[in-house]
């Protein structure tokens, strides 16, 4: 190898689970995995150019790979025994569980993009609507909040402005 050839090896600048280094997700996102010794945890990794790690404040176990542009691209989870990685999508929705009336009131969103731990990103799409009051019919309260899970007016949305919302790899270049 010549010597402006190894100018160009930028070291690992991370350490990763050896057991998600076969993730074909981290692969596709430019995560590279170096050597590593049979029996080791961890295992020296390269991330993509202007990318972090960063974890959530509450554990260790809880690692995020953050883009260039401060977007939480990947969940890792670790334990002693195991480690899981989360794709992360640029939208993502479902209910608003911030709403302090559940007993009367549901709202469904859209968020684009996660924060670290809880943070759910912003919301780019909302309904509301009322629900029977919890405490005068809890079958009927229950059932149309179940009916809810669907998230049809959500999906629609997504599928009207981002038809490629449901591609992991879609719309992280547009802010």
């Amino acid at each position: 190898m010549s010597e402006s050839n190894l100018d160009c090896i930028r070291p690992y600048d991370v350490s990763l689970p050896v057991v998600i280094s076969e993730n074909q997700f981290l692969i596709g996102l430019g995560v590279e995995f170096g050597p590593f010794q049979s029996g080791d945890k961890w295992r020296q990794s390269r991330i993509p150019l202007g990318w972090s790690i960063k974890r959530d404040g509450k554990s260790d176990n809880h690692i995020y790979l953050v883009d260039s542009n401060n977007s939480f691209r990947s969940f890792i989870y670790t334990n002693k025994n195991s480690s899981k990685v989360k794709i992360m999508f640029r939208f993502h929705f479902g209910i608003d569980e911030s709403i302090l009336d559940r007993t009367t009131k549901v709202r469904l969103c859209v968020w684009d993009k996660f924060g670290a731990g809880d943070k759910l990103g912003k919301v780019v799409f909302e309904v509301s609507y009322s629900l029977p009051n919890l405490r005068v019919n809890k079958n009927a309260h229950q059932r149309l909040l179940e009916s809810f899970n669907n998230k049809d007016e959500c999906g629609k949305w997504l599928n009207d402005n981002y038809p490629d919302w449901n591609d992991s790899s879609a719309y992280w270049e547009v802010l």
